[in-house]
């Protein structure tokens, strides 16, 4: 039988210089924005970003692209991320073209898979947010307040 021996490492493809902390997810959409430019994208695209403890940024990294409709987000993907990091807290983010940043069913299911394995892997998933024109949507907020008017 064969069998590879495997070697998970980070490749820094660039540096970016930011002393920006994560308190909120207003926070994490302008510097998506900033850097990549979501807010203008006209085709899916999804980021992760990991934070340390004190919730500096520490990495960041584009796990997929789609077409202007959707964007298959990989949980495994972003877990092999993290991994390669020093991170212990984590944001995902997307964007929706349309520029509506309502959550979708899709978006809903994804967020509780990506929550349950996080769980499991011991890291600390802060959000996931839709970036849309001018707006954005935080899905941990959106949910609880779903719950709340039900």
């Amino acid at each position: 039988m064969e069998f590879y021996k495997v070697k998970l490492q980070m490749i820094k493809e660039r540096t970016v210089q930011t002393e920006q902390d994560i308190s909120a997810p207003i926070d994490a959409v302008r510097f998506i924005n900033s850097i990549e430019h979501y807010d203008l994208s006209i085709n899916e695209r999804v980021v992760v970003i990991g934070l340390n403890s004190k919730n500096k940024i520490i990495a960041y990294s584009e796990i997929s692209s789609g077409g202007a409709n959707s964007c298959e987000i990989d949980v495994p993907s972003i877990f092999r991320f993290l991994y390669t990091t020093t991170a212990n807290k984590f944001i995902i983010a997307h964007n929706h073209p349309s520029g509506d940043s309502t959550p979708s069913q899709r978006d809903l299911d994804v967020t509780e898979r990506i929550e349950k394995a996080a769980i499991i892997m011991g890291l600390h998933f802060l959000d996931h947010i839709i970036i849309g024109d001018n707006d954005y949507t935080s899905i941990l907020s959106y949910k609880i307040n779903k719950e709340r008017s039900e």
